[in-house]
């Protein structure tokens, strides 16, 4: 004979489980491209664990396991919700003043108050629960089809000129080939940007950079403004326009197809080369499938930051635990290890490739110029531009801070590097567009583009031969230049063209080559301002 008492704690068990899963179930279904689904499930875990436990306490104060049920399943939608329902407050233009403490009171209100509602108001726990249940189970079936569904859908589409590029005949140097190192510095502005724009002068840097034996293009332009659009675009040595009419939809997920498997990645394997990444803290960058991949999470931070963002936790800004702190010193931590061990990796074995991307001095602000971490005033994210809530002089300002730190490191990291000398060396530094405190994610017009795509690109020989480069080189050209040098192809260099297109639309690709152009040739028009004349806008 069945315990009627079991069944009817089996059955109570199925919310709160549901409630748990669904919160981290349907921002993965929303970016399955980009994200993990073993990343999904242990959060999803760790989720139902922690639910469960939270109803078993709750069993011992309610009356009826299914009142336990309604209680804990409401606790951990409030919990999951809590950022909408701060912005609904934001709607309703009511929120001014409340500050995290009253974010965070807002909620535990709401929390409280549904519990009581639940205990007092609702007749009969039981059928309640059932048409609860009925909801849950069916939205957690549709949300599995859409998983069975993608994974089930045909490859993206890829480059043809790039899967040509990847069988190019290449044969070896003398010296043997070089070690390549294509360290990205997100978001680093050009010199004249930084000089016209933020009233900042990197000369210093550039120069040493100049001393070092780089060769710094001071005229280059990102192809893209989109990180996901500039390293695709770069990695496979050509333009994106083929593909741009074939996807059907504004995901990552083709690009960042073309990241992971590249064409020059594919033409260095045939050439022996062993590739060496690091995790970046943003999916799309993160090449886990490299012969030595170096990370310090056990499950993608871009995944648990977009989580922890709609929780109460965000709201959390105590002494003893505060939330965004934590997200921001580890986020400080990691850039820090990978310049550190890149400039301690050892030369030995077969040639590396080494790519790492760093997202800096790309936001969140995290440094002070001495190193010391920012008081983390806002939700840590890693937005920019528009998506990123900043007035434009506090983000120059902690902009420059930020950068003025990553210099140093970079210095530290090349001077390493540049201490072993028993193989030839090509390092690519180079930044996938430029800041954003004048872009606008969704408008060209309301755009500086020359901040935007303005470029820091600098190129180390260890033969010093710099003939092959030029001042405006763009991405899209660069590894064309190093494969002509170092493995005897004859690669034609491509126009150096530059597109801008929208966070919405980012297939919808529009030429801007002559609007850059223009602004470089004509410092007084609005794409080079004064600092003052910025500060206005």
């Amino acid at each position: 004979m069945q315990d009627p008492d079991r069944n009817a704690t089996i059955n109570a068990c199925i919310l709160p489980v549901c409630t748990a899963i669904i919160p981290i179930l349907l921002p993965y279904t929303g970016n399955m491209e980009q994200l993990s689904l073993t990343d999904a499930l242990l959060l999803m875990t760790a989720s139902s664990l922690t639910s469960l436990l939270i109803f078993i306490v709750a069993g011992r104060f309610c009356k009826s396991m299914a009142e336990a049920a309604l209680s804990t399943s409401f606790i951990v939608f409030v919990f999951f919700s809590h950022r909408h329902f701060v912005g609904m407050l934001s709607m309703i233009g009511q929120n001014k003043g409340l500050g995290a403490t009253g974010n965070l009171l807002f909620s535990l209100l709401i929390m409280a108050t549904g519990i009581l509602y639940i205990r007092y108001r609702i007749k009969s726990h039981q059928d309640f629960l059932k048409v609860i249940n009925v909801m849950a189970t069916v939205l957690l079936i549709i949300s599995t089809g859409k998983i069975a569904a993608f994974y089930l859908s045909p490859p993206y589409p890829r480059l043809v000129e790039a899967d040509a590029l990847a069988s190019v005949e290449i044969s070896k140097p003398e010296a043997g080939f070089p070690d390549i190192y294509f360290i990205i510095l997100d978001g680093y502005a050009r010199n004249d940007t930084l000089k016209s724009l933020y009233n900042f002068d990197n000369s210093s840097f550039i120069n040493e950079l100049v001393n070092q034996g780089f060769y710094v293009a001071t005229k280059s332009n990102a192809n893209y403004i989109q990180t996901n659009l500039s390293l695709a675009g770069t990695l496979n040595l050509c333009y994106l326009d083929s593909i741009a009419s074939r996807i059907n939809d504004n995901s990552l997920g083709p690009t960042m197809s073309l990241i992971s498997t590249n064409a020059f990645s594919a033409i260095l394997k045939r050439a022996g080369y062993e590739t060496v990444a690091f995790e970046s803290g943003y999916d799309i960058t993160e090449l886990q499938q490299a012969d030595r991949y170096y990370s310090q999470s056990m499950i993608s931070q871009q995944f648990l930051n977009l989580i922890l963002s709609t929780t109460i936790l965000n709201d959390i800004k105590f002494q003893i635990f505060n939330t965004t702190s934590i997200q921001a010193e580890r986020h400080a931590r990691l850039i820090r290890n990978t310049l550190i061990k890149i400039g301690e990796m050892k030369v030995k074995g077969a040639p590396k490739f080494v790519f790492a991307h760093i997202l800096c001095p790309h936001p969140p602000f995290v440094f002070n110029s001495d190193g010391t971490l920012m008081d983390q005033e806002q939700s840590f994210e890693i937005r920019d531009g528009s998506h990123l809530s900043m007035d434009n002089a506090k983000y120059r300002l902690n902009y420059i801070k930020q950068l003025e730190y990553i210099n140093i490191m970079v210095n530290n990291m090349l001077s390493d590097i540049l201490k072993e000398s028993e193989r030839p060396k090509v390092i690519v530094l180079q930044s996938d567009h430029g800041p954003g405190s004048e872009l606008d994610s969704e408008s060209k017009q309301n755009t500086l583009l020359s901040e935007r795509f303005g470029i820091l690109n600098a190129i180390y020989f260890s033969d010093k031969n710099h003939s092959s480069l030029y001042q405006s080189i763009s991405p899209v050209n660069m590894f064309r230049v190093i494969l002509n040098k170092y493995f005897a192809t004859n690669l034609a260099l491509l126009e150096d063209r530059h597109f801008y297109s929208t966070w919405g639309d980012r297939y919808n690709f529009i030429d801007v080559t002559d609007e850059l152009t223009n602004a470089f040739m004509n410092p007084s028009i609005k794409s080079y301002p004064t600092s003052d004349a910025s500060e206005e806008e």
